[in-house]
């Protein structure tokens, strides 16, 4: 019968040989030195040097580390709950946009040297680009969020905007929203017949063909719709048809009085 392979020898100290010193070993397990490079051995791999939040960890320009402040913008909106509109942040959005820059470039000069040969970039390289897409999307949900609000204060307060919300919107938000309310607009006067039909009006069903109000601030004449000139003076009480009202109670003009 053939004989059987030889056992492997076992791993560990063998007999006889000299064992490393506590120091010794102490110097192994503690990088030393600036990126982690331990004493008497090989320089760590990309990863390793990840791990122990050495340089090769992407962080922003600033300080913090990658994705910070794309992230806070995000949370930013999840905090200001009801449909609330918070400032646009926008030194946090170019802060963001310069770091994806910061990543891409490195990304590009790790590349080329993975192509000659240095493998231990990939995983910084897909690491980074991670970031990138992260980054993105956080940008956009951002961006595509608060037009959403901003979409929603047309339905809202009408085709005039409180000064309050327009000083926390941007040049270009601004611009948005007159383009969708025009747009809006339009579509109303193309349906309904000659006068065309308000969407904006009765978005609840009423319970109630007219309402009694209040005036808040002194805002002049009123005309309702069989002619008759009604005097809005701050205090004034008024038994009005509610779709004339309603525009008026979302900019704060005249306040519903509950029974």
């Amino acid at each position: 019968m053939p004989s059987l392979p030889p056992r492997p020898p076992k791993l560990g100290n063998p007999r006889g040989a000299p064992r490393a010193s506590p120091a010794r070993a102490r110097a192994w397990a503690v990088p030393a030195g600036r990126g982690g490079v331990s004493p008497g051995g090989p320089a760590p791999s990309a990863a390793s040097h990840w791990l122990r939040g050495g340089a090769a960890f992407p962080r922003a320009r600033r300080g913090g580390m990658a994705g910070e402040r794309a992230v806070g913008l995000v949370r930013e909106l999840q905090r200001a709950a009801g449909g609330h509109l918070p400032p646009f942040r926008a030194e946090e959005l170019r802060q963001a946009l310069e770091e994806m820059r910061a990543l891409y470039e490195r990304n590009q000069a790790d590349v080329s040297e993975a192509k000659s040969g240095r493998t231990d970039l990939i995983f910084l390289i897909r690491f980074r680009h991670c970031c990138l897409l992260r980054n993105q999307r956080c940008i956009v949900a951002y961006l595509y969020d608060r037009l959403l609000r901003i979409r929603a204060l047309r339905w809202e307060y009408g085709s005039i905007l409180p000064n309050a919300i327009q000083f926390h919107m941007s040049a270009e938000e601004v611009e948005w929203f007159n383009r969708y309310k025009k747009s809006l607009a339009t579509y109303m006067r193309s349906v309904g017949g000659e006068e065309g039909l308000d969407l904006t009006q009765d978005i609840k069903p009423p319970k109630s063909l007219y309402i009694e109000v209040r005036c808040l601030r002194d805002y002049g004449e009123f005309e309702i719709e069989d002619g008759t000139t009604v005097l809005l003076k701050k205090n004034s009480q008024h038994f009005l048809p509610r779709w004339k009202c309603e525009q008026l109670i979302r900019q704060g003009v005249l306040e519903h009085i509950l029974s």
